[in-house]
């Protein structure tokens, strides 16, 4: 049994992991024939934890403290939590968690947030409650004292739909759980509609002829055409296809510093291009805070789990890139995961320390 976090609905994601799941049964039934794999999705972080313990889950998508949560609980059995891998997002084995408010709100800094109604994902959470619950007491406020109400509301989709439809004042997520929601609901984070023209060598007119071999690395909706119209969002998020994310680092720093009507003639690796801001908005939920660095989540196998199936289960993710890219584009999309690379305890020790001194460890 493989589980799960519900960083998104526990539904979708159920269905979203269905190929790995399968992915992950044949590759183990080639050393372990009649060997069955199945997933599970924690409506709660406590519930993943819980299964852990109970043997009843062998492999956890984990966040870094629900780890250290379940791997003080089975430690106490003598058989702990093993971590096996940890994850790689945007190049780093680490991000952040970020405080955001409704803008409507008129929450503009952390010391605002006193007396406000401030939405947690789950107290399992390492991004949506414990490097949040620090980051307000350094700024001398203590949820339980003075929030006007505060509540867990389960995951972080349910933190951003929450404050986006105004039922809380603030709340904490990874950074950045935004990019959910973006295309549904553009105006939830803040972004630039942009009118992208190629324009000739001189800069000085549309270019008819577009070399398309010259192209070979442009988003396919602007490759043959002059002008096209699209929508950049100023939060971390990777778009898709890959070869749209590679135009959108390029101009991305041009369209921070333009304002709407404004236009720019800029150099990229699709050619030279005229950048016009049709529209621009901040976004209904904005980002006031960002926390010190937090490890990555990880896999991690139940201490108890055969320690040949857990090196080849650690295995299997490893070469998935290789094996199977369309179902490690599930991982991309789910979980924005990049790749893994191999870790142990010693990588968590110093959110150890950070959790004791919480008094939450």
């Amino acid at each position: 049994m493989i589980g799960f976090v519900p960083s998104q609905q526990a539904e979708t994601l159920k269905d979203d992991i269905k190929p790995l799941e399968e992915y992950l049964e044949l590759t183990l039934q080639e050393k372990y024939p009649g060997i069955k794999v199945e997933s599970f999705v924690a409506v709660k972080y406590m519930g993943l934890i819980a299964g852990i313990k109970s043997g009843k889950v062998d492999i956890g998508f984990l966040a870094p403290f629900s780890y250290l949560l379940s791997h003080r609980d089975t430690q106490k059995k003598g058989e702990a939590t093993r971590p096996l891998l940890r994850t790689v997002r945007f190049g780093k084995t680490s991000y952040r968690s970020q405080i955001i408010a409704s803008k409507k709100s008129g929450i503009t800094k952390i010391s605002d947030i006193k007396g406000s109604l401030f939405a947690f994902t789950d107290p399992a959470s390492t991004s949506g409650f414990l490097y949040p619950q620090i980051t307000l007491l350094s700024e001398g406020i203590d949820y339980r004292l003075d929030l006007k109400n505060y509540a867990m509301l389960g995951s972080h989709d349910n933190v951003i739909q929450a404050i986006y439809r105004g039922d809380w004042d603030a709340g904490a997520t990874f950074e950045d759980a935004r990019k959910n929601f973006v295309k549904d609901f553009p105006d939830i984070a803040p972004g630039s509609k942009v009118k992208i023209t190629f324009l000739s060598e001189e800069g000085d007119e549309v270019q008819k002829n577009i070399p398309t071999d010259n192209l070979n690395w442009c988003p396919e909706e602007i490759k043959k055409t002059y002008e096209k119209e699209n929508i950049f969002w100023d939060i971390l998020m990777r778009y898709t296809p890959s070869n749209l994310d590679e135009l959108a680092k390029e101009i991305n720093p041009f369209l921070k510093t333009m304002e709407k009507g404004k236009n720019k003639i800029v150099e990229t690796k699709c050619g030279k291009l005229k950048l016009e801001i049709l529209d621009k908005w901040e976004g209904e939920v904005i980002q006031i805070a960002l926390t010190t660095p937090i490890p990555n989540d990880i896999i991690a196998a139940r201490g108890n789990l055969d320690s040949k199936i857990a090196k080849d289960i650690k295995e299997a993710f490893l070469n998935l890139p290789q094996k199977n890219e369309e179902i490690f584009k599930i991982l991309k999309d789910v979980y924005s995961i990049e790749g893994f690379e191999e870790t142990s305890h010693k990588d968590f020790l110093e959110l150890e320390r950070l959790a004791e001194k919480s008094g939450l460890l």
